[in-house]
C-alpha cells in the first residue's frame, strides 16, 4: 500500500504554464483522508513552494533546493556552502555574460543581475527574490546556487563548474537551469523522510521528469517518469506517466492509489 507520494514540480506536477492540475485539491483531500502523505520535491526555493500552496489547507512536506532543505516542523538543512566555494563559483560565472545567478539562502533568494530576460524568467516561475548589489556580501546560510544560462547548458559550457570542488553536487534541473549544492540531492531527502515517517521504499511512489530527479526515482520500485521526461530519466524510472500537460501525476494517483 502506498503511504508516501513524492512529486517534482516543473515538468511533472505543474503544466507548461506553471499551473497545478485542475483536480489537484480534490485528489489531495482524498489522499489526506486515506492518511497518505504528499511531498513536493523541487529545485525551487522553499519560500516559492510554500507560496504556491498558500491558498489551501494542507500538510504537504516541501523538499526545496534539490534536497538541500526539508521543511518539516523542525526544518532540516541537508547541506550548505562554505563561503570559499560560493566566491569561487560566482567569480567564475561572472566571466560569462550569458550566466546569471540566483543564490538561495535559508531566509531569502538573492540576485545581483538586472538582466530583463533573467528577471522575466524568475517572474514566470513566480520565484521571489531580493535584489542586492553584490551577492558575495549576503549574510545568509546558502543552500543552493542556481546558474541560469541565457540559452541552455551543455557539456561544454557547464564543464568549468563541474570541476570546482569535488565536495559539491552539480545537476541540471532544466535546459537553462544548473543547480550547484553541497552533497545533497532529492534522493537523499526522500530517504531521510522515509526513515523519519517510518515508510518503506515499497510504500513510496515518486514522479519526476528531469536529471535532478534521478536519485529520488531510485528510492522506490514505484518510480514514474513523465511522458515528457528526459530520455535518461526514462531509463531509470520503472513506469511512465502521461505528460505534465495531460495531468499525468493526478491520473496515476487516481488509477493506482485512490482506486484501491
Amino acid at each position: 500500500m502506498i503511504k508516501l507520494i513524492v512529486s517534482d514540480m516543473d515538468g511533472t506536477l505543474l503544466n507548461n504554464k506553471s499551473e497545478l492540475p485542475s483536480l489537484f485539491e480534490t485528489k489531495y483531500r482524498e489522499l489526506r483522508e486515506k492518511g497518505i502523505r504528499l511531498v513536493i520535491a523541487s529545485g525551487r526555493p522553499y519560500e516559492n513552494l510554500v507560496a504556491l500552496f498558500n491558498h489551501m489547507e494542507h500538510d504537504i512536506i516541501f523538499v526545496s533546493d534539490n534536497g538541500a532543505y526539508i521543511g518539516l516542523d523542525e526544518p532540516i538543512v541537508m547541506s550548505s556552502f562554505h563561503p570559499t566555494d560560493i566566491r569561487e563559483m560566482i567569480i567564475l560565472g561572472r566571466k560569462n555574460t550569458d550566466v546569471n545567478f540566483l543564490v538561495c539562502g535559508t531566509s531569502h533568494s538573492y540576485i545581483e543581475s538586472t538582466d530583463e530576460n533573467f528577471i522575466k524568467t524568475l517572474k514566470h516561475h513566480r520565484i521571489p527574490y531580493k535584489y542586492v548589489d553584490d551577492i558575495l556580501k549576503i549574510e545568509d546560510e546558502v543552500l543552493k546556487i542556481t546558474a541560469c544560462h541565457a540559452e541552455s547548458w551543455n557539456e561544454e559550457n557547464s564543464a568549468p563548474f563541474a570541476v570546482i570542488n569535488d565536495s559539491l553536487t552539480v545537476t541540471a534541473s532544466a535546459k537553462q537551469w544548473m543547480d550547484i549544492m553541497g552533497k545533497a540531492n532529492k534522493g537523499m531527502a526522500v530517504e531521510h523522510l522515509q526513515k523519519h515517517l517510518k515508510i518503506s521504499a515499497d510504500e513510496t511512489m515518486v514522479f519526476g521528469d528531469y536529471l535532478n530527479d534521478i536519485e529520488m526515482l531510485q528510492t522506490t520500485p514505484f518510480s514514474y517518469a513523465m511522458k515528457n521526461a528526459h530520455p535518461d530519466v526514462k531509463k531509470v524510472a520503472r513506469f511512465e506517466a502521461p505528460s505534465n500537460d495531460d495531468e499525468g501525476v493526478i491520473k496515476i494517483i487516481e488509477k493506482v492509489v485512490l482506486s484501491q
